[in-house]
């Protein structure tokens, strides 16, 4: 794809991106159910087959701590793994894009990292977030007595910072929307400091 993207117009590619970018997801999501110990849920759609959905860990009565954690983990693998690991292997376009002193389309500007982080918050935290929102202090609690108990604090252990982290980036996606993830991210951060 990144071959034929330099010898023609790096724009064409964002279609297969964002079906690449779907498919990576619902991998992920997979990956949320599998930590959970949840059997998957999909959601079927009208004209496309089943997709897999995080419905089923809304009202699945996962604990909160548990969910935290995780999301969590899912977060950090994607942010340690697949974004810099998507970052390498679409290199070549933005090399190509700067070689051809192009001026940018306004999706091939935001770049693949954007998108992945886009197609993250649309694809769980969003559906999570109420869920998430809730889990806040009786996880910022169970934290605190972890990182009190060993006397420091392992982020594998504590995921509340993890979950700030996560939605404070996501909420940068759109610095000009004040929406529901800047207050989630805001007054986790609170609970998290109190």
């Amino acid at each position: 794809m990144v071959r034929s993207c330099l010898l023609r117009d790096a724009d064409a590619a964002w279609p297969e991106i964002h079906a690449i970018l779907r498919v990576g997801m619902a991998s992920l999501v997979r990956a949320l159910y599998r930590a959970l110990g949840l059997p998957p849920k999909f959601e079927a759609h009208s004209n496309a087959l089943p997709v897999l959905s995080v419905a089923g860990i809304v009202g699945a009565g996962v604990s909160a701590e548990h969910l935290a954690a995780a999301v969590a983990g899912v977060w950090q693998m994607l942010y340690s793994h697949v974004l810099p690991y998507l970052d390498g292997v679409f290199l070549p376009l933005r090399l190509f894009k700067a070689a051809a002193r192009r001026a940018p389309s306004a999706t091939q500007s935001q770049g693949v990292r954007h998108a992945v982080l886009m197609h993250f918050r649309d694809a769980i935290v969003m559906p999570l977030l109420p869920s998430l929102d809730a889990a806040a202090p009786v996880c910022a609690a169970a934290d605190r007595r972890r990182a009190s108990e060993l006397g420091y604090a392992l982020p594998e252990l504590c995921p509340m910072a993890s979950i700030v982290q996560m939605l404070s980036m996501l909420a940068a996606l759109t610095p000009t929307d004040r929406g529901p993830l800047h207050h989630s991210a805001r007054a986790m951060a609170m609970v998290l400091h109190s």
